[in-house]
């Protein structure tokens, strides 16, 4: 018998109004819920790293509210909604709600089926003083970034622990606000799992180029946080130096969010796992987005949640649909030196072989292939190359496919 509960969706984010928006469009009879931590209106997550340099308001960065979502897509959202348990045998949910007023609410809501799409949260190191440092993983964030990043004033000293891809966007984009950067990464180059050795060097000598003081195979020992000259400075000690820094960021990468995943009872590992419908180990839960793990793979990036969206909403819907994880190439925003990745699952593989062309003439381009055998498994692009992008994803096998090798 078909129940008449919703599809509740926990999460607003990316993952979360992508999948009710293709719901929507799959059944536009289907009763929809989204519980939002926050406002629940949408947002990119992109928009963050940049949006301070044009001095965007915090509600600038919010593209539709939850008000303007729900009588679009006709979905209700019950926002500032914390889940605290999750019934399976009863299919239903309990949620503490904080009102306007302050005062919390408790509510229990049902369900038909439950998805999950609560995303990830930044990786927090053991360091000594890590507290210290500032992550912009939401748009919450967004504010406390703003204000400390105004108290440290013009051209700041901005210390960014971590070189990967979040790390090396906010370098790129706070330089463009005319602040002096020190970037710091452990490993002995920028971006280490997602581009070549020669890539990276070539990024490195244009940031370095832009004024960017680059410091890789550099470990954080400790943050410290100083009062000097009536205003806070941070000093961080690594293993040959101490740098000062008026703001320290934090861009050691995220983890998927697991704590509701682990107190309902579903099986994690790395992330949330599910199969190639998005569905956990529990009957009528699904995950999407960040968080999930599917086949050993976590792709914290926007393609694969929208491939999930419309994946899961067809699933939902009961149509027979599955991921296939197609190569999906990520552009690297670093506008000094722009990139598009689609890295090879396995970099270590024993049978994995590396092509490069360097090209230094008109419209200079770097172009990194990988291979197994005889089948592109990855590539790096990097300049003119760039453009190159959408031929050479058709001819790259997938990363499920490559599960399979």
């Amino acid at each position: 018998m078909a129940s008449n509960n919703p599809i509740v969706i926990i999460g607003s984010g990316q993952a979360g109004v992508s999948l009710a928006r293709e719901l929507r469009k799959a059944n536009p009879e289907q009763a929809i819920t989204v519980v939002s931590a926050d406002q629940g209106g949408f947002y990119s997550k992109p928009m963050l790293s940049n949006a301070f340099i044009k001095k965007l308001p915090l509600e600038r960065l919010v593209m539709q509210d939850s008000t303007v979502l729900a009588e679009k897509t006709q979905i209700q959202t019950i926002a500032h909604a914390q889940v605290t348990k999750v019934d399976t045998t009863t299919q239903i949910i309990h949620l503490e709600q904080t009102l306007d007023a302050g005062q919390v609410e408790l509510k229990t809501l049902a369900y038909d089926k439950l998805v999950l799409a609560v995303g990830a949260e930044p990786f927090a190191p053991a360091i000594p003083g890590i507290e210290n440092a500032v992550a912009i993983n939401h748009i919450n964030d967004y504010n406390n970034f703003r204000a400390k990043l105004d108290a440290a004033g013009d051209k700041a000293r901005i210390a960014i622990i971590g070189g990967g891809l979040v790390g090396c966007e906010l370098a790129n984009d706070i330089h463009f606000a005319e602040h002096q950067i020190t970037l710091i990464e452990r490993e002995n180059q920028l971006l280490p799992r997602l581009i070549s050795a020669n890539l990276s060097e070539a990024l490195e000598r244009e940031f370095k180029a832009l004024g960017f003081d680059v410091k890789t195979e550099t470990a954080v020992e400790s943050i410290t946080e100083v009062a000097q000259d009536d205003k806070t400075i941070y000093q961080i000690k690594t293993g040959s130096e101490v740098i000062e820094a008026d703001l320290v960021i934090s861009a050691l990468g995220l983890r998927p969010r697991l704590e509701l995943a682990n107190s309902i009872g579903l099986k994690t590992n790395k992330g949330i796992v599910c199969n190639t419908q998005l569905q956990t180990s529990e009957a009528n839960i699904y995950a999407l987005g960040d968080c999930v793990e599917v086949e050993g793979l976590v792709l914290p990036y926007i393609l694969p949640i929208m491939e999930g969206a419309r994946v899961l909403a067809q699933v939902l819907t009961g149509k027979d649909a599955e991921l296939k994880y197609p190569c999906m190439p990520v552009a690297v925003k670093t506008s000094s030196f722009p990139m598009v990745v689609c890295p090879p699952l396995d970099a270590q593989h024993p049978e994995l072989t590396v092509k490069e062309e360097i090209i230094t003439d008109e419209e200079p381009a770097v172009r990194t292939f990988y291979y197994r055998g005889e089948q592109l498994v990855g590539f790096c692009l990097a300049g003119a190359a760039t453009k190159e992008r959408q031929a050479l994803a058709t001819q790259t096998l997938g990363y499920l496919d490559q599960v399979k090798l």
